[in-house]
Formats: structure tokens, sequence, C-alpha cells
């Protein structure tokens, strides 16, 4: 029983992942991939709680802030 909760947040993270690279790799509207990468992360702090999801959160207010300076031609 104590298995089935890891696999959704490595689930999760996988997600996360996977749209963090279709970002990078221009698959798609970034600003798309982007905002779902959001949702996939209120999803983990609301199943997983916050104490879970805000290092994953802080990585990724990190990387959409260097992802923009270097759109922006800035970084």
């Amino acid at each position: 029983m104590g298995v089935l909760p890891a696999r959704r947040l490595l689930a999760l993270d996988i997600a996360g992942i996977a749209l963090i690279a279709a970002a990078v790799a221009q698959v798609a509207d970034p600003d798309i991939l982007l905002h779902a990468v959001w949702i996939v992360l209120a999803l983990e702090a609301f199943v997983f709680g916050l104490r879970v999801a805000a290092v994953r959160i802080a990585v990724a207010t990190i990387f959409v802030v260097a992802y923009a300076a270097a759109a922006n031609g800035d970084a």
C-alpha cells in the first residue's frame, strides 16, 4: 500500500520533466507547456502536500526564469 503513493509521485515527476523537455525542444507552444508544468506541480501539492512539492516548485521557478531570460536574449 505504501508503494502506490510513491509511484504516483514518480509519475507526476516524470510528467513534469517530460513537459519541461517538450518546452525546451519547442514541441508545442512553450507557454502552454510551462502552464501544464504548473498544473502538475499544483496536483503534487494537493495530493502530497506543499512540503513535498516546495522543492519542485522552487526548481521549476528557477527554470522558468532562466528560460524566459534566454528567450529574451538576456542570458
